[in-house]
């Protein structure tokens, strides 16, 4: 609960998901659904934009990480990619501008932006949803691509090292993996 984080005197990252499951038919909610529960929590946001760091894209697939998904496709079409723009689309004019909104892989913001360009120092300043987007590693050092997190190494990580001058990268780990993990 907000009031509780507030009270706390500390400040969240946080992301909705609708399912822990990975059973087929219980993953994820329609577009719709999606869409109609972002405009509900619109003054949600805007209520506890003091305490809101920034705000994971969530909602998409198993754990809110835009992966196993029963309405957005695995892997995705171009129709299934227009749907996910959509629902970022969505959440990014809920979330109070000045909060950024974290997208599970590069390859996820590269599909939303259209370009696989990283942001420039000028971009990073001009207000775009461009500017606001981040990056979160659910996998972080779980395996050599991060389990799924990297579909390119060799043109991701400079993509990130770029990126991350300019915008947020947080994330979680989900196993332990000798020896990238022996730290």
């Amino acid at each position: 609960d907000f009031d509780t984080i507030r009270n706390a005197g500390i400040k969240c990252v946080i992301r909705f998901a609708y399912s822990v499951s990975t059973t087929v038919g219980q993953r994820d909610a329609s577009k719709a659904q999606i869409i109609s529960h972002i405009k509900q929590l619109e003054p949600l946001f805007l209520k506890n934009v003091d305490i809101i760091v920034s705000v994971q894209a969530g909602f998409i697939g198993t754990w809110g990480e835009w992966y196993y998904t029963d309405y957005f496709g695995m892997p995705p079409s171009t129709s299934d990619y227009a749907n996910r723009k959509e629902v970022l689309d969505t959440l990014l004019s809920a979330v109070p501008v000045s909060r950024m909104v974290h997208l599970r892989t590069p390859l996820l913001k590269q599909k939303m932006t259209g370009t696989t360009q990283a942001i420039t120092q000028s971009q990073a300043y001009d207000g775009s949803d461009r500017a606001r987007l981040a990056h979160h590693n659910d996998c972080f050092l779980a395996s050599a691509t991060d389990e799924g997190t990297y579909t390119n190494i060799s043109v991701e990580y400079p993509y990130l090292h770029n990126e991350t001058k300019y915008v947020a990268i947080g994330g979680e780990t989900c196993a332990p993996n000798p020896p990238r993990t022996d730290c």
